[in-house]
């Protein structure tokens, strides 16, 4: 009789420690960002008319844009660009660039 008790007594205490022990829940190691970026480019034709004239152009250009993460909340962003536009022997062209954070 005393061993049934005495059974009883351990099994109740045990379960007991078990329920009071919070779980420990161990920091998950976050994957960190990667690079990225895209690039794009066009060309196209162009057909200006007006009345006795008329003259044919090309356009074309391109961009690009990279992200580079240095911090969970925080990467640094680069563009360039370059458009061109050839009409009749005439080039206009523009490029350019920028870094922000």
């Amino acid at each position: 009789m005393h061993r049934l008790f005495l059974s009883a007594a351990i099994v109740a205490t045990a379960t007991s420690a078990f329920a009071a022990d919070a779980p420990v829940v161990l920091d998950q190691q976050l994957e960190q960002p990667h690079i990225s970026g895209y690039g794009e480019i066009y060309l196209g034709g162009l057909h200006f008319s007006t009345p006795g004239d008329d003259a044919n152009g090309t356009a074309a250009g391109g961009a690009a844009r990279i992200n580079f993460p240095i911090d969970a909340r925080w990467n640094i962003q680069t563009d360039a660009l370059i458009d061109s536009l050839w009409v009749e022997g005439t080039n206009i062209y523009s490029y350019g660039g920028a870094v922000h954070g």
